[in-house]
């Protein structure tokens, strides 16, 4: 019981590193993100204007399309990767459900298997003291 226990605890330390982490890497996300965004605004004011004077203005909209999509797919992936391991901590801790379960389960059998000999022990003297008692009973009557 103290080894699922222990289990039991390194799971949930191990569960809080993940979402400290997780949180830390979504700040970071965001900071760059926001960074980003003000980059970008401040790029499409400048380019708003050197469109104008310039006659190349598409392959810079390309270009820009094409970060845009990367960064994206970038944010993707570690919300699958973190997806998976948030699956991967179900099952973790479905699993240690199951072996506590099952522990309790062999407990309680093997308790049942301790107490079961005894019981019919005691039913037997029970037995046995009735008879003798009905018998004491018997001959004070006679």
């Amino acid at each position: 019981m103290t080894s699922i226990n222990r289990d039991m605890r390194e799971v949930t330390k191990r569960l809080k590193m993940k979402e400290e982490d997780n949180l830390r890497k979504n700040m970071e996300d965001y900071n760059s993100y926001e960074n980003k965004r003000r980059a970008h605004s401040t790029f499409r004011l400048s380019r708003t204007y050197t469109d104008k004077l310039d006659s190349n203005s598409n392959k810079v909209n390309l270009s820009t399309k094409k970060q845009r999509l990367t960064s994206n797919s970038h944010y993707h992936s570690r919300s699958m990767n973190e997806y998976q391991e948030i699956e991967e901590t179900k099952e973790q801790l479905r699993k240690l459900d199951q072996k506590i379960q099952q522990s309790q389960e062999n407990r309680q059998k093997s308790l049942q298997e301790k107490v079961a000999p005894v019981k019919d022990h005691l039913i037997r003297i029970t037995k046995v003291l009735e008879t003798v008692h009905s018998s004491e009973h018997d001959q004070l009557s006679k």
